[in-house]
């Protein structure tokens, strides 16, 4: 009799070790799994953390943001958007760092909002990176939402040039001088030379 109960808790000790080895593999493949899971997460995070703590805002000059309703009047939304102008050009053309925020609204009233950052790209030229922002609300038309709904977009303009605007059907000109900014017009270009934002 005793061979066999030896017998019987030998094969219970094995069928336990098999199932322990069996679970402490499961185990470490749902260890791995949450690794990786938790890893991938994290890299995600650390794409996402680069892209905006490369941005020290610290270092930006910051105006406060603007903001040029519809009910303002001509000379002081000129007024501001010379500011506006004044600002990117001077610190795009003196290689500063700079942020500038600016809402502009539509005679319907929908916000549209425009955050440019002037820097260096990766390869240290000199650029003006754009993000705008705009809600638009229900106009009636059948296929528009309801409710309303938000467009966005981005831009990187890799040459800034200043323009007087002709009105005798002439071409506009580049400015060369040292003229203030309510005298022109700022037309950004992407690297096709594209115009892609105008101020």
């Amino acid at each position: 009799m005793r061979p066999v109960f030896l017998a019987r808790c030998r094969s219970d000790r094995i069928r336990r070790v098999e199932a322990l080895s069996t679970s402490r593999v499961r185990l470490g493949e749902m260890i791995v799994l949450v690794v990786v899971l938790l890893g991938s997460g994290r890299a995600a995070n650390s794409i996402q953390q680069k892209q905006t703590m490369s941005r020290d805002l610290r270092l930006y000059d910051q105006p406060a943001p603007y903001t040029l309703p519809v009910s303002l009047r001509d000379g002081q939304r000129k007024k501001v958007e010379a500011e506006i102008r004044g600002f990117l050009w001077t610190h795009w053309h003196q290689h500063r760092l700079g942020k500038l925020v600016a809402t502009w609204y539509s005679k319907e009233g929908e916000p549209t909002t425009y955050t440019y950052f002037v820097e260096p790209d990766e390869k240290g030229v000199w650029q003006i990176k754009g993000q705008w922002e705009s809600h638009r609300g229900h106009r009636g038309a059948p296929s528009a939402p309801k409710a309303g709904y938000h467009v966005s977009g981005e831009f990187v303009a890799s040459s800034v040039e200043r323009i007087v605007p002709l009105f005798d059907g002439l071409s506009p000109r580049i400015v060369q001088d040292g003229r203030p900014p309510e005298s022109y017009v700022l037309v950004l270009k992407d690297r096709d030379g594209k115009d892609v934002n105008i101020i």
